[in-house]
């Protein structure tokens, strides 16, 4: 059965915003995302994807590549408080910024 859905993506590097290196491990971030957007707003379950972001760094012009991760929601709305969830999650992990798109998409579950 077809069905629209909307599919939020957040993608978080995991080098501290402060130290410019990764702090804590990759176990660790995902623990504190899961138990934040399971236990703390109660989402069903999400899919956790490693990854690796690459960019120029402003201050010294040094090409870094960062571990990160993507995170994939996909709920029946939009999620209408994800500026607060975005904000824990870049507090919990040291972070300037995260990604953020949205997509409305048709789904099938077979």
């Amino acid at each position: 059965m077809k069905t629209t859905m909307t599919k939020t993506t957040l993608t978080i590097g995991l080098n501290s915003q402060t130290t410019e290196k990764q702090e804590i491990t990759t176990g660790e971030a995902k623990g504190l995302i899961s138990e934040l957007l399971i236990e703390g707003y109660g989402f069903g379950g999400l899919t956790l994807t490693e990854c690796e972001g690459v960019y120029r760094m402003n201050s010294t012009g040094d090409l870094i590549y960062e571990k990160s991760l993507k995170i994939e929601l996909v709920t029946d709305e939009d999620i209408e408080n994800i500026n607060i969830i975005i904000k824990e999650l870049k507090y919990l992990l040291d972070q300037e910024s995260i990604m953020l798109e949205v997509e409305h998409k048709e789904v099938t579950f077979l």
